[in-house]
């Protein structure tokens, strides 16, 4: 059975009863106000009023591994053991020195946030208590003082991080497979069951793993920087770009955010991407990826495709389900015409000749609503590279790149945790400037 709520004030008044209004981890977490925590993690603990009263509080329990990051500390192990030498951070949690929870009571707490009815093949049904804490008590605080503007631009990017096993297993002595003689490896020493293998494009090498895919707003009085939305954990093998309608139908159904547009990179370079966001009223801003790309055909005044030649191709049918016409190379695909025809340079040395491709509707890939190429694209895609920032603090700086730790659930709780921090600093940054204007005047 849980004790008695606590308010934001009782927690502020005890804190500065303890610690120096100086102090920075104080400042930041005395403008987060987590009382909203106890009723969304009511359902955790016993409902029977004869029950043992809980010894912590939820709000108290998520401030702590809030502060466990804002102090440096990514170990759990770790940061049980500081909780209890140093009596700064039990404060800042919301503890008495006395009395602080032990690595079971994190763990336990943490799976619960979590959630455990989830599909680990279906990304929408992960974290959705976490997800609803974080959008209530930080993204829309932070759209609420102005920081950010969801409706004005959002970008999405994603990495890849290693899980905390072998890469390439060695047999150890104190491995159970290896002294069974058990192949294939199946014990925890030896692999990582929800972590699949994927291409690390930063890395230029295959790794065993996770993706973290990101969604992500600039600040308005600071353009160089970037605030998560939200966040979605998939395995390595899972391309960014199968990510994106998973963060569009979030964004757009779940917290409600009217997007005008969305930047992305060449790795989201693909139709139904396009047609996703023009479909929700977004404006597409996506680099051409030259992998798989082609100029457009050229047409005569009569809308028809066009060969280098001059000849207009030969019409080879409709893709309903790709929506576009069909056109090969009239030489090729037509022996009547290939008589009347002549080609000094043909565009390809196949038998098949060359196949282009027109596209029913207006070619959104290349005609974008913002027209690609002009200043005012260009401008509008220079603001992909400061999610980088996000990317940058939230893996490289926080133990998410090389971790200790294996999982779905364990990457998604500590991504969660350091986007928060992420807010939590900006908020306070800017109550902190508003309040000295006050005391200024």
């Amino acid at each position: 059975m849980l004790p008695p709520n606590q308010s934001h004030l009782a927690y502020r008044l005890n804190l500065y009863q303890n610690v120096k209004q100086t102090d920075s981890i104080a400042k930041i977490l005395s403008h987060i106000d987590l009382s909203c925590v106890y009723d969304l993690c009511k359902r955790f603990y016993s409902s029977n009023p004869w029950g043992r009263i809980a010894n912590y509080l939820p709000q108290d329990a998520l401030r702590s591994l809030l502060v466990m990051y804002l102090a440096g500390f990514t170990s759990i192990n770790k940061w049980v053991k500081e909780l209890k030498d140093t009596p700064r951070y039990a404060y800042l949690s919301g503890f008495t020195p006395e009395k602080t929870p032990s690595k079971a009571y994190f763990s336990w707490f943490m799976s619960n946030l979590f959630g455990e009815d989830f599909d680990i093949n279906d990304i929408m049904t992960q974290g959705t208590l976490l997800k609803k804490i974080f959008e209530l008590v930080f993204v829309n605080k932070s759209i609420a003082l102005g920081i950010i503007d969801p409706h004005d631009k959002v970008i999405f990017d994603g990495c890849k991080v290693k899980t905390f096993c072998k890469q390439k297993y060695v047999p150890e002595k104190y491995c159970r497979c290896s002294s069974n003689s058990i192949k294939p490896f199946k014990c925890s020493m030896c692999k990582d069951p929800e972590a699949t293998k994927g291409y690390d494009h930063n890395l230029d090498q295959y790794l065993i793993g996770y993706g973290l895919h990101f969604a992500a707003t600039p600040i308005v009085d600071n353009q160089s920087k970037c605030l998560p939305l939200t966040f979605f954990v998939a395995g390595a093998d899972v391309h960014d770009s199968k990510v994106a309608s998973h963060l569009l139908m979030y964004l757009y159904h779940d917290m409600k955010v009217d997007f005008n547009h969305v930047i992305l990179d060449s790795g989201y370079d693909a139709y139904y991407i396009y047609w996703w966001i023009s479909l929700l009223g977004g404006k597409p801003i996506i680099a051409i990826n030259p992998r798989n790309s082609q100029i457009p055909t050229q047409e005569n005044k009569y809308g028809l495709p066009v060969c280098s030649a001059g000849h207009v191709y030969y019409y080879w049918g409709i893709d309903r389900k790709k929506r576009r016409y069909k056109w090969r190379c009239p030489l090729k695909a037509s022996k009547k015409l290939a008589k009347k025809l002549k080609c000094d340079k043909p565009c390809c040395d196949s038998n098949y000749g060359k196949t282009v491709y027109t596209h029913i509707e207006d070619d959104i890939r290349w005609f974008t609503q913002v027209p690609r190429g002009s200043q005012l694209w260009k401008d509008l895609y220079s603001r992909r590279a400061r999610i980088e920032s996000v990317i940058g603090d939230t893996v490289l700086n926080n133990g998410l790149k090389s971790p200790l730790f294996r999982g779905t659930k364990n990457f998604f709780v500590r991504t969660a945790l350091v986007c928060m921090t992420q807010h939590a600093k900006a908020i306070a940054e800017v109550l902190e400037s508003i309040d000295y204007q006050k005391n200024a005047a």
